[in-house]
């Protein structure tokens, strides 16, 4: 992520920026499979900057494995909203390029989605590790 703070440009924040507004809209609208597929491509936005391959490989292929159960299709409204607040204040850092900030709001977020990723496993009865 601090290789991304870095290189992002003014284009890939604009366009990250969007996806969020996506984001927010999918939640208002209770669109699961949107804020799936949205959350995708805000969170690659954000870290395809970091110019890494091998990072960016763990990540799709994370993404990957996780598709079938495509959590975020089923997380709660209240947790959407507190994804999408990390979200924003992702991009703000992103924007001040404060990496510090980034990487404390990434831990939290990274946090708060293996809660989320958990908490609905058990609710869908989806055996876990």
């Amino acid at each position: 992520m601090a290789q991304s703070v870095e290189r992002i440009d003014a284009v890939t924040l604009r366009a990250a920026r969007e996806r969020h507004q996506e984001l927010l809209v999918a939640v208002k609208y209770n669109d699961g499979k949107a804020f799936h597929d949205v959350s995708r491509e805000f969170h690659r936005a954000l870290v395809v900057p970091c110019g890494m391959p091998r990072l960016l490989n763990m990540f799709e292929a994370t993404w990957n494995l996780t598709e079938p159960f495509q959590a975020m299709r089923s997380v709660d409204g209240r947790t959407q909203a507190a994804l999408n607040a990390d979200h924003e204040a992702l991009l703000d850092a992103f924007d001040a390029r404060d990496t510090a900030a980034v990487l404390e709001v990434a831990r939290r977020h990274h946090r708060r989605l293996e809660t989320a990723i958990v908490e609905t496993a058990a609710r869908l009865d989806v055996l876990h590790d």
